[in-house]
Formats: C-alpha cells, sequence, structure tokens
C-alpha cells in the first residue's frame, strides 16, 4: 500500500479493533522503571497485569530496551540511597534556618530583656533538637535496614518472570538488519526520520557515540518483531517526544504517521501507543482487569513530575494514544 493510500484510510475501525484484541504490548524502559517508585500494593498490582497480559501472549521486551532497563534500573536503586542522605541534608538546612530566624528576629531580641521569658525560648529550642536528634536517629536505622537491591532485585526478578519467554534477542554482527540499521542511522537522523534523532544531543557526552541510535535500534526490533510474528504492537512509552509522538499544539496523540506507515510497510501490522497512565487505563475499561486508584494516582503524580521539567503533554488524549477517544494518529477523514 502506498504511503498516500494509507494515510487517506486513518483511522480505520477494524484495524483499531484488531489492535484492541491482539495487539502486543511492548514496554520500553523507561515505562517499566516507573515501578521503582511504586510502593508493594501498587507494585503488585501493576505485576498482576503482565501476568495477566503474559498468560495471553501480549506483552513483549525488545533487547535494547532490556538493556537500557538494567544500567537504568541500578541508577533508580543508587537514588533511594541517596534519598536518605538528601533530606537529612534539607531537614539540617531548615533546622539552621530556623534556629538562625528566631536567633536573629527583631521582635525576640526586644523580648530579652523579660527574665521569666529565656526559658521558653531556651526550652524552644532544645526541644527543637531533641525532635530533630530523634528524626535523624530514626532516619539512620531505616537506612540501614533498607534491602540492597544492586545485590538481589526482586523487582527485576519479578519483572523477567513475566516477560520470561517475551524478551528480544540482540543483534549480531553478521545479522542483515543490523547492518541495515548501521548503514542507515546517519543518514535518518540527518534527515529527521523517528524516531531517536531527538537523542542525537547524547552524542556530545558519550564517548562511545552509540546511545543517540538505542531508540532507533529498539525500533528496528520491534518491526523485526511484529515482521516475524505478524502481531499488531502497541508500544507503552513514557518518553514524550516528537520523534515517537505525532504532536499537536503542543499535546501528544498517538504515534507518528511516519511510524504507523514503516512498521505497515515492513510487517504488514499497525500501531498503537500509550504512555502508563493510557496503558492503565486502557486495560482496566477494555480487558477489564482491575487497576487501583493509588496507581493510577502514582503514575499521575509521576508523570506530572516530568511535566515540570519538560514540554507540557496530554496524558490521556486519544485511545491508541494515551486515553479515552479512539485515535491511530491522525484526524479522521
Amino acid at each position: 500500500m502506498e504511503k498516500k493510500e494509507f494515510i487517506i484510510n486513518l483511522p480505520n475501525k477494524k484495524d483499531i479493533s484488531i489492535l484492541k484484541a491482539k495487539g502486543v504490548f511492548i514496554f520500553d524502559s523507561c515505562s517499566l522503571l516507573s515501578i521503582y517508585s511504586f510502593n508493594v500494593s501498587e507494585r503488585k498490582n501493576f505485576l498482576t497485569i503482565l501476568q495477566k497480559l503474559a498468560g495471553k501472549n501480549r506483552i513483549w521486551l525488545p533487547y535494547q530496551f532490556l538493556e537500557e532497563l538494567e544500567v537504568h534500573r541500578l541508577e533508580k536503586i543508587q537514588e533511594q540511597y541517596e534519598a536518605y542522605t538528601k533530606f537529612k541534608n534539607i531537614i539540617d538546612g531548615q533546622l539552621c534556618k530556623i534556629t538562625d530566624n528566631i536567633t536573629n528576629d527583631v521582635r525576640i531580641s526586644d523580648l530579652d530583656s523579660y527574665q521569666f521569658l529565656k526559658k521558653y525560648k531556651k526550652s524552644y529550642f532544645k526541644r527543637l533538637q531533641d525532635i530533630h536528634k530523634k528524626i535523624i536517629q530514626d532516619l539512620n536505622v531505616a537506612k540501614s535496614k533498607h534491602p540492597d537491591w544492586r545485590k538481589r532485585d526482586p523487582i527485576k526478578e519479578a519483572l523477567m518472570r513475566c516477560f520470561n519467554e517475551g524478551i528480544g534477542d540482540p543483534y549480531s554482527e553478521d545479522d542483515e538488519r543490523y547492518k541495515e540499521f548501521i548503514s542507515t542511522r546517519t543518514e535518518r537522523y540527518s534527515k529527521f526520520v523517528p524516531p531517536g534523532y531527538m537523542d542525537a544531543e547524547k552524542n556530545r557526552t558519550d564517548p562511545t557515540k552509540e546511545k543517540q541510535y538505542g531508540d532507533l535500534k529498539a525500533w528496528f526490533q520491534i518491526m523485526d518483531y511484529a515482521k516475524r510474528y505478524k502481531n499488531p504492537v502497541v508500544i507503552v512509552t513514557d518518553d514524550m517526544k516528537e520523534d515517537w509522538w505525532n504532536k499537536q499544539n503542543g499535546k501528544f496523540f498517538g504515534p507518528r504517521v511516519e511510524l504507523m506507515y514503516e512498521i505497515y510497510e515492513h510487517a504488514g501490522v499497525h500501531l498503537g501507543m500509550y504512555n502508563t497512565e493510557g496503558f492503565l487505563k486502557y486495560v482496566k475499561e477494555e480487558l477489564k482487569i482491575t487497576i487501583e486508584n493509588t496507581l493510577l494516582e502514582k503514575v499521575k503524580q509521576i508523570e506530572e513530575e516530568k511535566r515540570v521539567s519538560s514540554t507540557p503533554i496530554s496524558a490521556g488524549e486519544s485511545e491508541l494514544g494515551a486515553g479515552n477517544k479512539v485515535d491511530l494518529g491522525t484526524p479522521q477523514k
């Protein structure tokens, strides 16, 4: 099918129905890394969802995203250890500020001549310091008991049990597709062909000059999987960049049309896309899998934190984008 005809026929209700019924969910590393921020109940709920989908052979993980998960999960674990020190430094600083503010407050100084008030001022500082000392002691105890997931990571173990055989293999240097990836990647980026070109800035800080091509390599692996098994795919990603998503008026609606056409041309299947919030709403509404409200709220919180330091996005705008409306990426003709 020519690209013109492909775009004219979007969205197609039959294709959407097939995606809903048979689409395989492909998770990138950033969507899976959110689980390290969940509490025990939220984590259990999310893993139950993956287990149910795995039982229907509806989840898959490209090898490239597996590698990225391994690297960045260690960063997430390290962040948890560093959080204790960061919190301690913050409350130490706040105690100093409070002490300085009280000591230097002119209104308090004016009352120093009243001897009967001095004991209350002294008592205030002592109680404040005692409370602070107790909190620091409790914090140190909690830190000493914090599990060292660098040695044994139960979250990774649970994820690997969910995906089990549903993990792709790496390319070898003899693979024809790997050779195609190597030979075309520079040209694709120079012409802003999605996905991955927005990671080109990683080139400045990466001595290997390879990290910038991670998304593109994963995309090749996704297309190869779709071609081999003839399954439509739905990518679940919180990597909200315009080299993956169709951007309209500063918001993101479904996958880029170029990506939809490329995978259709290569594998003959259709492509959908969700962020994590959209994915959870989909499995709740369409697959009737129980989703705890606390899990949805946590995902919203994580995504909101990401929005603070990035371009504002729409977290729930399209059925095959991120939310409720049926949308394959382009307006209905």
